[in-house]
């Protein structure tokens, strides 16, 4: 693996993490940043006793965004200096290569409130940044993109060789400044297939191989229902659905929204049940005796899903048991 230090010569991180593997000023710098840090984040709890006129509100919002990802960029680059001092160091202690960033993402983890698997992706997008994206990077350092865009930057271009990496980054560099994460996602897949296209072939081919369909829960009793799918697939499927919506509406006499119809027909079609609200009796439903009848208030719990109120789960019951109807 090449040291990303190395690879990145000449910029802010060799120089940040010389001071970090054991400058004369390296423990006099720590306190004093971790200060100014402090401050900062005690300032920012003032803020909203301080400003009290709208168009300063507006104003510090913006301000506020620019810091977010300015904060983004500055956790990217300090992770990096923390793996570089910690492999270096293990490295002088005679460690295997494959064992000099072990422990590296729990304990970055622990500083950021997320996993360790969380932190390693943190960690990878963060080098990506800093060596290979310096356009990118620089863009977020000032709070010119947020982070999500940064993101879908490095997410569309992680197929590329350092070099492409860079090309499509210097291309991008100009572009993606005032407009959406959406829009920078677009051109940095355009950009990314150009630089390789045969490359954005056969990761297709492989991202085909990966097809899934998934469920989550979401709040309120809602799911999140997800089909990961070749992009002719998806697109097919979302029209079908959308035709037989608006033909449904152009019919008249259905109170129902588009989005709803649509979300309605998706059920009745994959379960072949003659209305979405006639609940299939596989349908896993646990509840107490005196909940189901009673009147009891004690949550039920959907399998699949978890705790729901008792009164949805008797309303689930009722409507799997009544004809269908709209």
């Amino acid at each position: 693996m090449t040291d990303c230090v190395s690879s990145c010569r000449g910029g802010k991180i060799e120089h940040m993490n010389e001071q970090a593997m054991g400058g004369p000023t390296a423990v006099e710098d720590r306190d004093t940043v971790a200060g100014e840090v402090a401050v900062m984040v005690s300032r920012l709890a003032e803020l909203s006793t301080i400003v009290e006129d709208d168009a300063a509100r507006i104003d510090v919002l913006a301000g506020l965004e620019r810091l977010k990802a300015a904060a983004a960029a500055a956790q990217y680059e300090v992770m990096v200096q923390f793996a570089e001092s910690q492999r270096a160091a293990r490295r002088g202690m005679g460690f295997a290569e494959r064992h000099a960033t072990r422990g590296v993402p729990e304990q970055i983890g622990l500083a950021t409130k997320t996993s360790p698997s969380a932190a390693a992706r943190q960690l990878g997008r963060a080098r990506a940044l800093a060596c290979h994206l310096p356009g990118t990077f620089a863009l977020l350092r000032t709070g010119e993109i947020s982070e999500f865009a940064a993101t879908f930057v490095v997410n569309e271009t992680s197929h590329l060789d350092p070099e492409q990496r860079r090309q499509v980054d210097a291309r991008l560099a100009g572009e993606i400044t005032g407009i959406g994460p959406q829009r920078v996602q677009r051109l940095a897949r355009r950009y990314a297939i150009e630089a390789d296209p045969a490359a954005a072939v056969a990761r297709a081919s492989r991202a085909r191989k990966d097809r899934r369909v998934s469920v989550r829960p979401a709040p309120d009793t809602m799911t999140v229902f997800s089909a990961l799918l070749p992009c002719e697939q998806g697109v097919a499927a979302y029209a079908a659905l959308r035709r037989h919506a608006d033909g449904v509406i152009a019919a008249g006499g259905d109170s129902r929204t588009r989005a709803q119809i649509m979300a309605d027909t998706l059920v009745e079609r994959l379960t072949g049940q003659a209305t979405a609200d006639t609940v299939s009796a596989e349908i896993g439903l646990v509840m107490t005796d005196t909940s189901l009848l009673g009147g009891d208030g004690a949550a039920a719990d959907l399998l699949g899903y978890g705790p729901i109120p008792a009164d949805t789960a008797r309303d689930i019951t009722r409507r799997a048991g009544e004809p269908p109807q709209r």
